[in-house]
């Protein structure tokens, strides 16, 4: 696989997916009752969802398949909003009902549904230490999406449970990161040193989120010494995130992978786009060096960056050497894409 092939897919997995499914649906909100949908047909869907579940055995078998199986009746209950909360709360407390069942009650149905008074059942089986593993993510999950402080205080007093488990951590930081104050940001930010990779790209990613919904780019500060860390495979998140952030501070460090040789490229690329984000004469200075690197992908993206900034003759010049010495067409195109950017601030 070419470099360029694995940057275009970089770029397509950057995103990362929810737990759960979540349907596109409205539903009739927390102060109305839709006069099509009575709670009698919605417990009926909610018993038809149940028997298709008990037909899908076996763990291994997704929560997204029981979503799948029964979309249509898991869109009536949304739909049916503070109406349905009733019948969804007794079958969320229910430890007969399959645990996909409740899992997507807690973790999709009730926060589209979006009625605070389920709040504090969503609260109750996250901190029943006595539930499966996954019910407990899912509720995580759920009150992360609901958001407000008594969802926040619910994940906060959970952050230290199962402090070895991955997917529970992940739940509790991506519920902060969504709704989270300034204060849950120091409590992310306890998860950047977390063992497992996953977690902390997500508490990269949540943290980031949290300082800038804050107004609040002090924050992330830990983040900065991450961008050089060769034992974070993953660091080009953060250097992503930094740039996008505009922080400034994180300018030095990002500048320095840029330049260094010996580094991947992928990280190479991602430091030479923070810096186009980032901006500045200081960012502009680097990104002229990196727009002749030997590495025509480099030399894209800092292309690229160049070309946020405010024009200059120096830049285009600049710029038109690195379009004459790309090979590949598609690195061409965007350069040239890039230089007519650049022009039209003229």
């Amino acid at each position: 696989m070419t470099k360029i092939a694995i940057v275009l897919i970089i770029q397509m997995v950057m995103g990362v997916s929810p737990a759960f499914p979540q349907a596109v649906v409205k539903s009739s909100g927390a102060g109305n009752s839709s006069s099509l949908i009575n709670e009698k047909s919605l417990a009926d869907d909610l018993t038809k969802i149940k028997s298709a579940s008990r037909q899908m055995k076996g763990r291994e078998v997704s929560t997204e398949s029981v979503w799948l199986s029964s979309q249509d009746k898991w869109t009536n209950l949304v739909k049916g909003g503070k109406a349905s909360v009733p019948i969804l709360s007794k079958e969320l407390k229910d430890k007969n009902t399959d645990w996909r069942v409740r899992a997507i009650i807690a973790s999709s149905v009730l926060p589209q549904i979006n009625d605070k008074d389920a709040i504090k059942d969503l609260k109750a089986l996250l901190s029943d230490k006595t539930e499966d593993i996954a019910l407990r993510s899912a509720a995580a999950d759920g009150l992360g999406n609901m958001g407000g402080e008594s969802a926040l205080e619910g994940l906060r007093q959970s952050i230290d449970d199962n402090p070895n488990n991955p997917k529970f951590q992940a739940s509790i930081i991506r519920g902060l990161g969504k709704a989270g104050t300034k204060k849950d940001g120091a409590l992310i930010a306890k998860r950047l040193n977390y063992q497992d990779s996953y977690v902390k790209v997500i508490a990269v990613r949540e943290l980031q989120r949290v300082a800038v919904r804050n107004n609040d780019l002090a924050q992330l500060e830990p983040l900065v010494p991450m961008v050089g860390d060769a034992t974070f495979e993953d660091r080009n998140v953060a250097i992503k995130l930094l740039g996008e952030a505009k922080y400034r501070p994180a300018l030095p460090a990002i500048a320095k992978v840029a330049n260094n040789k010996a580094e991947d490229y992928i990280y190479r690329c991602a430091s030479a786009e923070a810096l186009g984000n980032i901006g500045g004469d200081d960012a502009d200075v680097v990104l002229l060096q990196l727009a002749a690197d030997s590495d025509q992908l480099v030399r894209m993206y800092a292309v690229e960056g160049l070309s946020k900034g405010n024009y200059s003759a120096k830049k285009i010049s600049v710029i038109n050497d690195a379009i004459a010495s790309a090979r590949d067409l598609y690195v061409k195109g965007k350069m040239q894409k890039f230089e007519k950017i650049l022009q039209s601030k003229q």
